[in-house]
């Protein structure tokens, strides 16, 4: 509280850490005035503004333009952009021979990558905050050790596969299946029991996420929670009154 009236009036860049002068480049070369910083926007010491913005975080993550996933450290003082050898990611054009079902022989050209479309996992993933950010943000940039990454509903790319691949994972299943819309309905291409395995499927792998304060485990997951619920559920510390028999049931 004590540097919030300061703060209201101007920020000095130079006392952020690296990993947020980084973020605020990269705002500015997108065209984009303002980010939200949960550390600079949230006072840290009053408990009730906690409360108020945390209860917030689904309508800001969905609502943004994008998210930047700052994959690279441990802390906010990583950074973004790391030094690192370009070609292990860059793509390369390759001419290729073969031979045709009618003998002849055909020429082409293929794109070759040494990684994949997805990053490797990083400190990040292993956060609990991190996790509903992750579905319910439209569209995320991720900066990681070994290169940038972006994900959003319709594509997954990055700089080894830039023309990217149409995303089959769980996030994608719940931008066009799990989530419901602003009229409180979901997708009629997947069944009642379809959606509830991906909720329980998901809280499965939530569960090994790590907090600083075990406290914030049914808060960080709130906003999940909202795009999930339809209406007439109600959600009850991880599960679901209209389906509790089953949720509760163990899995051997």
């Amino acid at each position: 509280k004590e540097n919030l009236e300061p703060r209201q009036k101007a920020v000095d860049e130079s006392t952020f850490p690296k990993t947020f002068t980084d973020a605020i480049v990269v705002c500015r070369h997108l065209g984009i005035r303002f980010l939200w910083i949960d550390s600079l926007c949230i006072v840290q010491d009053s408990k009730s503004d906690w409360q108020t913005q945390s209860g917030r975080m689904g309508d800001i993550y969905s609502n943004a333009s994008l998210t930047i996933s700052a994959a690279v450290g441990e802390d906010s003082n990583a950074g973004l952009f790391v030094e690192r050898d370009p070609r292990k990611t860059y793509p390369c054009t390759l001419n290729v021979q073969y031979p045709k079902e009618d003998g002849v022989i055909g020429k082409g050209e293929f794109l070759m990558c040494r990684d994949w479309y997805m990053p490797e996992p990083a400190y990040l993933d292993k956060r609990g905050w991190a996790f509903q950010e992750k579905y319910l943000s439209p569209r995320t940039l991720c900066f990681s050790q070994t290169g940038i990454s972006w994900t959003c509903a319709s594509k997954t790319a990055s700089e080894g596969l830039p023309m990217g691949l149409i995303p089959l994972n769980n996030k994608s299943d719940f931008d066009r299946h799990i989530k419901i819309d602003a009229a409180g309905s979901c997708s009629d291409q997947v069944n009642r029991r379809q959606r509830f395995y991906w909720w329980y499927q998901n809280m499965e792998i939530y569960s090994h996420r790590k907090f600083t304060y075990e406290s914030d485990r049914l808060m960080a997951l709130a906003g999940l929670a909202a795009k999930f619920k339809t209406p007439g559920d109600e959600f009850l510390y991880g599960l679901w009154k209209s389906d509790l028999a089953y949720g509760l049931a163990w899995r051997i």
